[in-house]
Parts: C-alpha cells; structure tokens; sequence
C-alpha cells in the first residue's frame, strides 16, 4: 500500500505542472480574456453605452441656454370666398326694392412669415442644471471605470475556477489510473485466494465513486466555462481554450510590489462615486432653492403678411391687387 500511496502522489504532481486548458477552440491567457470582455461583455458595453446617452444630455441642457430662433411661414388659398347678399338699394338708390346685390369680403390669397428669436438671460435651475450635467457625466464615467473593474475581476473568477476544475479532473483521472490497476491486482489475489472478496469489493466501489466524482468535475468545467464565455461576451457554444496555468499565473504576481504600493482613498472608485453623489444631492437642493427666483428671457419677433386679390375686368382682363 505504501507503493500505491507513492504512485498517486508522483502522478498528482506530474498532472498538476501541466496547464490545463480546452481541447480546442480560440485561445485565451488571462490578460487576453480579460481584455476581450472589456470590449465585449454586454455590462461594459452597456456602460459605455449609458456614458454617451449622458453626454448627449449634457449637450441638449447645454443647447438650452443658446439663442432659440424660430421661423414660420404660412400661405393660404381661398377657393372659393364667402359671397354676402345685401339690398341692391342700399349702394344703388335706383335699385328696384327686393333686389340684392353680391359682395365678397376677403383675399385670394394670403401669406404670412415670421421670425422669432429668444435668449435666456437669467435662469437658477438652468445655471444648476448645467452643474449637474457636469456631475452626471462624471458620476456614469466612473461608474464605467467601476463596472469595466468587475467585469475583470468576474472573468479572473471564472478563469481560475475553470483551471481549478481542469486540474482537480487531471488528479482524479490519474487516480483512477492507478486505483484501477490496483483493482486488477486484487481481483488476480483474489482469484488466487490470497484475499477475500471483500476486499476487491470495497476497491470496486472506490473506482465507480472516482468515476462519479469525474463526471461531477466535467458538469463543473463545462458550467465554468459557460460562465467564463457569458462573463467574456462569447456565446456560450464557441470553443475556446484557456492556455495559462495557476502555477504560471501565481508565479507572475509580484507581491513585493502590492506590498510597497501606497493606497489612497481618492484613488478608489467607489470613494469617487459617493463623492460625486454628495454633489449631486448639494446641487439638487439648490435647484429646489433657484427655483423659487424669477427667470429673465429677451425676445425678438419679426411679422410679415401680405394678401392678393384677383378680380376680372369687365373686358375680361385678370387684375391684381395686393401688399
């Protein structure tokens, strides 16, 4: 037994200095999958995405306070304009009485334009609403920075899980090389009466347990790679495969350097973020405060309006008359 023991140990540290990776598909390294999700993920695209709606926000509160100019131009045709019936008498006192006479009152045509012009020259809630433009760029910027810094570590999550898995599978693959050859061996002793049955039988349950607990470990990798491609970007059905090991990734970390690294709490993200709330909240009372003052406004409006009408002549001649 003390062979055996011997054996699955030798195998363990040979299957542990491997790196354990998919069989195929696109290759990764940590800082490489790390990157990709950067760009891709569907969080940081949609960070990114909320960074530029509140810019453009910015850009519309900021287009408030320019000079709003507004022109309108309106042209009318009348068809057909109302005809009045009056006493004939009343123009014509030679007008036999019960004679009526037609008269039209209005335009052929009628067309008019203006220009409008206005100017904000004091406005409290707009000189705020600027600020807080300002702070909400902020606040979704660094709220990118915060999202992009969980996306990476999400995926460094994933990525040493699935090695976990990779290797713990490579340790209990070797182990139920071994286990089964030594279960030939009893089953041989046993054959010659050197053991009891017994034996062979707990040796047999040991090997289906490993094999059950194998099957378990390729569920996981299989769940832990889902979970890496979702934390990636990818679909979840691309083959990928992961190139580093954790011997490799644990040999690169420079602890001297985190050590000796000076930490300021300005640096820190979420420090940041309550900062530029607290701002937001300040400016917010004192646009309820701006509200309350009058607002001051200049305005500017040009009319223009001009008519045509068009009567025959008794000769039959169009003529025209208009402003």
């Amino acid at each position: 037994m003390i062979k055996f023991s011997l054996t699955i140990l030798v195998v363990a540290a040979t299957a542990l200095s491997f790196a354990q990776t998919d069989s195929s598909g696109t290759a990764f390294t940590l800082a490489q999958a790390q990157e990709y999700a950067v760009t891709n993920s569907y969080r940081a695209q949609q960070a990114k995405a909320q960074v530029l709606i509140t810019i453009k926000k910015k850009k519309e509160i900021r287009a408030i306070g320019l000079p709003q100019v507004n022109g309108a131009v309106k042209f009318q045709n009348f068809l057909d304009i109302p005809t009045t019936l009056v006493p004939a008498n009343a123009f014509n006192p030679l007008a036999p009485e019960g004679e009526f006479a037609e008269l039209q009152f209005g335009t052929d045509y009628t067309t008019s334009a203006g220009v409008t012009a206005s100017q904000i020259l004091f406005d409290g809630s707009y000189l705020i609403g600027l600020k807080l433009a300002d702070d909400y760029t902020g606040l979704y910027t660094q709220q990118e920075e915060k999202t992009l810094i969980q996306v990476k570590d999400d995926v460094a999550r994933a990525y040493y899980a699935a090695l976990v898995a990779f290797e713990t599978r490579e340790l209990l693959q070797a182990t139920l090389v071994s286990m089964q050859h030594t279960l030939v061996e009893l089953q041989q002793m046993n054959t010659q009466g050197f053991i009891e049955e017994l034996a062979v039988d707990q040796q047999e349950l040991q090997v289906s347990n490993l094999q059950n607990n194998i099957s378990s470990i390729d569920r996981q990798i299989d769940m832990g790679l889902k979970l890496l491609k979702i934390n990636m970007g990818l679909d979840i059905d691309e083959k990928i495969t992961l190139t580093e090991d954790l011997e490799t990734i644990l040999a690169s970390l420079n602890y001297e350097d985190l050590a000796n690294q000076n930490f300021s709490v300005e640096n820190n993200v979420d420090y940041r973020l309550l900062q530029t709330n607290q701002n937001i909240m300040k400016l917010s009372l004192q646009n309820e405060q701006f509200a309350n003052l009058p607002s001051l406004s200049a305005f500017l409006t040009i009319p223009k309006t001009t008519w045509q009408t068009i009567s025959i002549s008794k000769r039959g001649i169009p003529q025209l008359y208009g402003e």
